[in-house]
């Protein structure tokens, strides 16, 4: 899985995508599996403090654009990674973390969870799919206003920006048609 000495001048991604304390002991063993190489870290903007000393010789990014998305996103996909981690250990309220490690160019995508570590790749993707079945099952975290285990919070965002936004514009077209029918036939 992973090389048995990588090299020193390689590049690697690491989102952060669980709570501080299991973030800092994900982080130093990732930083200790690559010594040497050149680490960008994502997080959010309130853990940066928290992690202040695992931090220290990566670039920290924020997991959230200031300003611009798309050159927030360029940024993002601008370098060419060698090996992109990311942290899931079941916390919902960690999604965007989880959506910029897709979107980051990687040569490897590694997951990391509290059962271990898989290789990500598009070619075997049941790999993924076994393991969010897997955290359907066991479930540990709500979004706010759903149920523990909502399936892609992300998803159902995009769905109400989406074919949500659809349906209740062509709805609220065919209902003021017919209020407007209704009163000239009155």
């Amino acid at each position: 899985m992973e090389p048995a000495h990588p090299a020193a001048d390689s590049r690697i991604a690491v989102f952060l995508g669980a709570p501080p304390d299991v973030a800092r002991r994900e982080l130093g063993a990732i930083l200790a599996e690559h010594p040497g190489a050149r680490a960008t870290v994502y997080l959010r903007e309130a853990c940066q403090k928290e992690l202040e000393g695992t931090l220290a010789g990566c670039a920290v990014e924020s997991d959230k654009p200031h300003g611009n998305k798309r050159a927030f996103l360029r940024g993002l996909r601008q370098p060419l990674y060698d090996v992109a981690y990311v942290l899931d250990f079941g916390h919902w309220s960690y999604w965007p973390n989880r959506c910029l490690w897709f979107l980051a160019r990687a040569r490897r995508r590694v997951v990391r969870t509290e059962r271990g570590a898989f290789v990500w790749s598009s070619l075997r993707p049941w790999v993924l799919v076994r393991h969010w079945l897997y955290r359907r099952k066991h479930r540990s975290g709500a979004v706010a206003g759903m149920p523990p285990g909502t399936p892609a919070p992300f998803v159902v965002a995009a769905y109400r920006k989406t074919v949500g936004l659809l349906v209740g514009v062509v709805w609220m077209a065919v209902e003021c048609t017919w209020r407007r029918i209704r009163i000239e036939l009155r």
